[in-house]
């Protein structure tokens, strides 16, 4: 009778360490909605540099954004203020259910009522800023791609697929990267249907900054024209 063989004892612990966390791996779905409910009720806001990249297949190509970024939790709702710097100067305000958009150099506001679709910006754009696991999980299908490190910060790369099917008929699916504290997201890509993209990097991020009201606040001079494209 030949001898057994024997694994080497290098790969039996290699093995016996794979079996030991396939039933719970590092940074799966259930353990980052986990993170983010807890971490969900202390999120006050944030502040961040900001890099946008629009990616459009049908003629391969990306464009990049970049400027600055700030989020409170308010009362009455997210006040979200971006300031565009790079290469086309224009300022996005979020306040309730407003938006207004300023372009310096036709020194024109262009004023947005989200009224009839409340749930647009804090589930679509805002998703990640304080959101709790279970909301997460109420509107996506939640699936763990990974661990990866965005703008020098370790993230948890989640894939999200919108339940609802009229939804997905604009947005096939969201990549998020949420920070493994489980407040914020490093990053967001927005895919649509078509294979166009666009991608929000968040760097630098600042947690629970001091932002007031009025630091909210779109700032445009007293003779700028506005308009209400949709009306």
């Amino acid at each position: 009778m030949k001898p057994m063989r024997t694994l080497p004892t290098a790969l039996i612990v290699c093995l016996a360490t794979v079996i030991s966390l396939s039933g719970n791996p590092a940074g799966s779905a259930e353990e980052v909605l986990s993170k983010m409910d807890q971490a969900a009720p202390s999120f006050t806001g944030m502040s961040s540099e900001l890099k946008e990249l629009t990616y459009t297949k049908v003629i391969d190509d990306k464009t990049e954004e970049s400027g600055t970024f700030q989020l409170r939790k308010a009362r009455n709702g997210l006040q979200v203020l971006i300031d565009f710097q790079k290469p086309d100067p224009r300022m996005i305000g979020f306040q309730g259910k407003k938006a207004e958009i300023y372009y310096p150099k036709i020194n024109t506001v262009q004023e947005y009522d989200l009224a009839k679709k409340p749930d647009l910006v804090e589930q679509f754009l805002l998703v990640g800023f304080g959101t709790s696991g279970k909301e997460l999980a109420s509107n996506y299908t939640v699936k763990a791609v990974g661990d990866e490190t965005i703008a020098g910060e370790k993230s948890w790369h989640l894939e999200l697929v919108p339940k609802a099917a009229a939804r997905r008929e604009k947005l096939q699916k969201l990549d998020l990267w949420m920070s493994q504290t489980g407040s914020y997201p490093l990053q967001q890509r927005f895919v649509e249907p078509s294979g166009n993209y666009t991608q929000f990097t968040y760097i630098g991020v600042k947690l629970n900054p001091a932002l007031t009201d009025a630091a909210m606040q779109l700032k445009v001079p007293k003779n700028t024209k506005r308009e209400k494209p949709l009306k």
